[in-house]
């Protein structure tokens, strides 16, 4: 069954060992997972170390100093930071060698590891890129099991709707749904290019979650800020809206209206 997420709202970046130090010292618990319950931890995600010139073991080499901690770990492929790609045959080693390897995120958009011949067995395999969302899940013959998505924070009910569509036999209803919020997407993310601070994801969604949040009335209210304490541009978020009202994806009244 697929499984629709949106990513943490905060992260970590720290050596595993740091953290569970960390876990326990703040519970005041020794025992590993007990600490992590206890801190409401579910896991750790783990990129490759950073390097274009990395070889795969070396990749791997890096990757299990996390895994072997036995705790329950997910892997990461996210070249736009890390500068490298893990390959199917890397992958499905570490699922082979670590049962507590338990998901696999694919942000990169070639989807290396879910397409490749080599590729995990039993492994948990979620998509992070954007776009045809419908056609990359298993129900239309794709290779995911389901999305981990930056947009699931905008569009969580139209993508539950694409899966609870697959899920009950209503492909063609599904993809034109993914279509949509596709062309969205893809017209949105063009807008924000140029846009200095911040970075294409945060603010294309920052965008697009004005308009969930506001409904119409986000045309006439002031354009919401990024971490650099600048705004996104007033015509951006005027373009986001045509964008959005021409695929009827502007709610009637948004979550923040206080009439509700």
């Amino acid at each position: 069954m697929p499984r629709l997420w949106c990513p943490p709202l905060t992260h970590y970046t720290a050596d595993g060992e740091e953290l569970l130090t960390t876990l326990k010292m703040k519970t005041g618990e020794d025992d590993p997972i007990k600490a992590m319950r206890v801190s409401g931890v579910c896991g750790f995600v783990v990129c490759p170390p950073r390097g274009s010139k990395l070889t795969q073991e070396e990749m791997k080499i890096g990757l299990e100093s996390v895994l072997d901690l036995g705790l329950p770990t997910a892997l990461y492929q996210l070249p736009q930071m890390t500068d490298n790609e893990m390959l199917p045959s890397l992958v499905a080693r570490l699922a082979d060698r670590h049962a507590n390897l338990i998901l696999f995120k694919d942000s990169s958009g070639e989807d290396l590891v879910a397409l490749g011949a080599d590729g995990p067995r039993g492994l948990f395999l979620t998509r992070g890129a954007e776009g045809r969302y419908a056609q990359w899940l298993q129900e239309t013959g794709g290779p995911y099991n389901g999305l981990l998505l930056s947009t699931a924070n905008c569009f969580p009910g139209e993508l539950r709707t694409i899966i609870d569509l697959l899920e009950g036999g209503s492909v063609d209803e599904a993809v034109a749904l993914s279509d949509r919020l596709t062309q969205a997407v893809e017209r949105v993310f063009a807008l924000v290019g140029d846009i200095p601070d911040g970075n294409p994801f945060a603010n294309a969604n920052k965008a697009m979650d004005y308009y969930r949040a506001f409904g119409a009335d986000a045309r006439v209210t002031p354009p919401p800020r990024l971490h650099a304490g600048t705004v996104i541009p007033k015509d951006v978020i005027l373009k986001t809206g045509d964008a959005l009202n021409s695929l009827d994806l502007i709610p009637e009244r948004g979550y923040l209206d206080l009439a509700w």
